[in-house]
């Protein structure tokens, strides 16, 4: 009944705040259900992943209230803006239809400018077939097989354009990925995602599934990152860089003799080894700062220097 309901972002929030370790991640947001809330939810705690599956399924509003969404082209842009004013490093997603009926090239083009407009990191491309028994059923189907082929093979390659662009912007920079299992292609390398829902391969090592590794890019495809795994669990880091990793206390720990530290937005930076301002550098987000620390200077813990706020 409607007085144990429980919105969705209030939801998101309680389970967020269960465990700051957790990595939360929801499968999928139709865009008439949507809100701002659940936008503020995820700018808000750092263990809610970067990442909105938002699907579209068409840039024509005409075809949107043929397809029933509930949405229309500017409604679903004032979300897109909405999310990326908010969230500024959030990757989104997307599913799109080609070939709907009564879909005209008009339509279609109106869709690929959307596509252009958001840039989405992935995206599931599919040509319209009749599903029995759903309301769709019961339009014409008045779109050849080989104009919806045609189409789809148009949004398919813009998108493999827009992923494989926003993949090469990671290379070089660092990220915290979940081991999710072994590469399809060799049992000598794994598998994990980062909080942006992007896959990440990595040779093999000492590492477990489950396990957090942080993994320095190197090289990408349009559908896959490929990278190096420069600090894991307990391990010290290679000289030079040390990778922080909160822990549910609230304290930030690692030990090493090191060039720069990475930390997490909320610690605070008091005196001692480190010095100088918050620098922002490579691909930086809500969860992601750079500190410079003397060179040359005794080995530090930065659980001297390090407090959450």
């Amino acid at each position: 009944d409607q007085e144990n309901c429980i919105k969705f972002s209030d939801l998101l929030d309680r389970v967020a705040k269960v465990n700051p370790l957790l990595r939360i991640r929801f499968s999928t947001s139709n865009p008439q259900d949507m809100g701002i809330d659940v936008i503020d939810v995820m700018a808000k705690h750092n263990n809610i992943c970067n990442y909105i599956h938002l699907p579209v399924q068409s840039g024509s509003s005409r075809l949107l209230e043929v397809m029933k969404r509930g949405y229309d082209r500017a409604k679903y842009i004032t979300l897109i803006d909405n999310i990326k004013q908010r969230i500024p490093d959030c990757t989104i997603s997307m599913d799109m239809i080609s070939g709907f009926c009564t879909e005209t090239e008009t339509d279609n083009q109106l869709s690929e400018t959307v596509m252009d407009y958001v840039e989405y990191s992935f995206g599931y491309m599919y040509k319209y077939s009749v599903r029995p028994n759903t309301p769709a059923a019961r339009l014409k189907d008045d779109v050849s097989p080989s104009e919806k082929q045609k189409r789809l093979a148009e949004i398919i390659e813009k998108q493999q354009e827009h992923s494989l662009k926003n993949m090469q912007t990671k290379v070089g920079n660092t990220y915290e990925v979940l081991i999710e299992g072994f590469s399809k292609k060799s049992d000598n390398h794994l598998y994990g995602r980062t909080e942006h829902n992007s896959a990440v391969i990595f040779e093999k090592g000492e590492h477990k599934l489950g396990d957090y590794v942080m993994v320095k890019i190197e090289d990408c495809t349009s559908a896959t990152l490929k990278g190096k795994v420069i600090y894991s669990g307990n391990e010290l880091p290679a000289w030079g860089n040390l990778i922080l990793i909160k822990h549910a206390n609230g304290w930030t720990t690692a030990y090493a003799h090191l060039d720069k530290i990475l930390v997490k937005v909320g610690d605070r930076v008091n005196t001692g080894n480190i010095i100088g301002s918050v620098g922002a550098t490579g691909n930086v987000s809500k969860h992601q700062l750079h500190f410079q620390v003397r060179k040359n200077s005794k080995p530090v813990n930065p659980k001297n220097y390090l407090k959450k706020k």
